[in-house]
């Protein structure tokens, strides 16, 4: 397995998926959460909550966000 990954690890390809995974996080953090923050400013999403959230922050998560937000 690691012989297999060896091989296709040249820099080109770690160069290449080091620009896609940025642009991927780019576009989370600059257009998904702020258009989903706007839906529910008063709350924190998901991620954001490192101590963790319940089942009721959920539902009230996701009923303040709205099919919109969902679909973000």
């Amino acid at each position: 397995m690691i012989a297999k990954l060896q091989k296709y690890a040249s820099g080109r390809l770690v160069l290449l998926l080091f620009i896609i995974t940025t642009v991927v996080y780019l576009v989370i953090v600059l257009y998904s959460i702020p258009e989903v923050v706007k839906l529910a400013p008063e709350m924190k999403l998901f991620d954001m909550s490192p101590g963790g959230y319940d089942a009721i922050y959920a539902e009230e998560l996701l009923r303040s966000i709205g099919q919109t937000g969902r679909e973000i």
